[in-house]
């Protein structure tokens, strides 16, 4: 049976310390996410013109049994344990990793004096699941274990105006360094804890795939840092 984490705490284990039998009979919303694509049309032309593509946000529904003395106790501990302020950790005992959401919703579907059937939903603001850190010393070929993109943060050292390209995608410094920190989750360029100016950095800040070819210029050597996730 799969356990869920919320807040950090077993959701079964919960239960069944106030003697209750919580059992999860399907999640469903942690699998394909479709994209949001947004488009203007020619008017009186063929096609149209692409203008943007989001995640929406995703949500997970859990269809749950409970088991216990009384009906009320069993809607009571749902409202206490599912009652939280603000979004927070969200766990599955079959699955690495974490998302982060808050409950949407809580429905019984089917409620007897002793036994109940229902689900909840988590809404995930951030759609993406997520690791644990992870640290690669820069090379010309970096694989990674995941199906999305990952926005690390490059720490390196150089020996002029350096230059990044990650697969096919390249960001250049006009401005000699012996080292700094390039920051693709903050669009940032930094040298000795300065961020440099928006003229001496163009291009497209790193970006790694599963699978990542890389060239670099005036750049000796340098350690990616990121945080795992997936879609």
């Amino acid at each position: 049976m799969v356990d869920v984490y919320y807040n950090n705490m077993s959701l079964n284990q919960l239960f069944a310390a106030d003697g209750m039998t919580l059992w999860i009979e399907d999640i469903e919303g942690r699998g394909l996410l479709s994209p949001d694509v947004t488009g203007v049309d020619y008017k009186g032309g063929d096609g149209g013109r692409f203008v943007s593509r989001r995640l929406p946000v995703r949500e997970i529904t859990v269809s749950f049994a409970m088991f216990s003395c009384r009906l009320l106790d069993m809607q009571a501990k749902l409202t206490h344990y599912l009652n939280i302020d603000k979004p927070s950790t969200i766990r599955f005992s079959d699955q690495t990793g974490y998302y982060t959401g808050i409950v949407s919703s809580v429905s019984l579907s089917d409620d007897k004096p002793t036994y109940c059937r229902g689900e909840f939903v988590f809404s995930c603001y951030d759609p993406y699941r997520y690791g644990e850190a992870q640290q690669v010393d820069l090379a010309e070929t970096i694989s990674i274990d995941t199906n999305c993109t990952i926005l690390p943060v490059l720490t390196f050292t150089a020996t002029g105006k350096p230059s990044i390209t990650v697969n096919g995608e390249t960001l250049s410094i006009d401005k000699t360094l012996t080292g700094g920190v390039i920051d693709s989750q903050h669009n940032q360029v930094m040298d000795n804890g300065n961020n440099l100016l928006v003229s001496e950095v163009s291009g497209i800040f790193p970006r790694l795939r599963d699978v990542n070819h890389i060239e670099t210029e005036n750049i000796s050597s340098g350690q990616f840092r990121y945080l795992m996730r997936w879609l």
